[in-house]
């Protein structure tokens, strides 16, 4: 690998003690110079303190908190390399990790690259190789918890993880960056698919290892989030034909999920993310004329490689969820298998 100069953009928000010996680890890189880009959304300690003296860091502070999305954007558009890298501030890189991320786009192989993310407390198992994602909208990590020994080849997930990724700025300026609406939580997964369907390619790399300090946390406001920027992303994403074919097995799934959103005690958080949607139907329409307007492929050539099981490795379901999943399953198929006769040729 040659020796690349990278830009490293890490948002930080909160308590992030491991803040410092994430950027450490940035800095003593292996094949690479990189500069680091830290957007201070409103860090609570003093770990920013500590690493503004580096002459490799850059600190952004907004006066607000832009959320990951407009954070990142703000990183990306402050820095001065051609390769820009998106690190979680709890995550922890290899020495070659970064070399290995940008390689495929030295060689204009792909657009976009991920990390192979290992689980930090559990290093020999995987975090996320990549994400996944159900026509209902529902994202996760891809392979939770499986022995890492695995990872022995580079694949090509349809979502790369937000927790670890790099494009060229070109692509990133041409595609927009990440949809500030989205504030947290699925502006990886909307990027992913608008890169997917404006032609590019997303590629793991599994010598890009990168371990993450992972808890899936139920806090109010991260549940709201993440209700509400599925359900925009569903908004978004298909054709008109397409989400009336969908129809079905989306209202089936709305539906579950308000009750399994009163059986977990995060029912106000569902009734807030409807009324969102509900009263903000033009937020929505620009989201959607944005990533509509950079397709290049159909909705069958993205639903081709959706997952049509929705049982996400990494969260806890009851039984009755799991009793659920033989006839949503076999909905998903029946109306994939409809959308594909509808639209035979994956050219949009």
């Amino acid at each position: 690998m040659s020796t690349s100069r990278v830009s490293v953009v890490v948002v930080t928000y909160g308590r992030q003690p491991l803040l410092v010996d994430c950027v450490n680890a940035i800095c003593q890189s292996v094949g690479v110079t990189a500069e680091v880009v830290i957007v201070d959304n409103g860090h609570d300690g003093d770990e920013v303190s500590v690493i503004e003296g580096y002459d490799e860091v850059t600190v952004i502070r907004p006066g607000a908190n832009t959320g990951f999305a407009g954070g990142c954007n703000l990183g990306a558009d402050r820095a001065t390399s051609e390769f820009v890298v998106f690190i979680n501030p709890d995550a922890i890189v290899a020495p070659e990790a970064i070399a290995h991320l940008i390689q495929p786009l030295v060689n204009d192989e792909v657009q976009v690259t991920t990390a192979a993310v290992l689980l930090l407390r559990e290093p020999h198992l995987i975090n996320a190789v990549g994400n996944r994602i159900h026509p209902c909208g529902v994202s996760w990590c891809g392979e939770f918890r499986k022995n890492a020994a695995l990872l022995t080849k580079d694949i090509e997930p349809l979502l790369a993880s937000g927790a670890a990724m790099a494009c060229k700025r070109e692509w990133w300026n041409l595609t927009g960056g990440f949809q500030e609406e989205f504030f947290a939580y699925y502006e990886d997964t909307e990027f992913s698919l608008r890169t997917i369907m404006a032609g590019g390619k997303i590629r793991l790399v599994h010598d890009a290892i990168v371990l993450h300090d992972y808890e899936f946390s139920k806090n109010p406001t991260k549940m709201f989030l993440v209700d509400r920027n599925r359900m925009m992303l569903v908004a978004s994403l298909y054709r008109p034909r397409t989400l009336l074919v969908l129809s079905p097995l989306l209202l089936v799934h709305e539906i579950a999920l308000c009750a399994f959103a009163i059986a977990g005690g995060w029912a106000p958080q569902r009734l807030r993310a409807l009324k969102w949607m509900v009263s903000n139907r033009e937020m929505i329409r620009r989201v959607r004329s944005r990533l509509q307007a950079s397709r290049r492929i159909g909705d069958a050539a993205i639903l081709r490689r959706m997952e049509v099981r929705l049982l996400p490795e990494n969260l806890q379901f009851s039984r009755g969820a799991v009793v659920l999943q033989s006839p949503l399953e076999w909905l998903t198929r029946a109306l994939r298998r409809v959308i594909l006769v509808l639209e035979p040729d994956p050219v949009g």
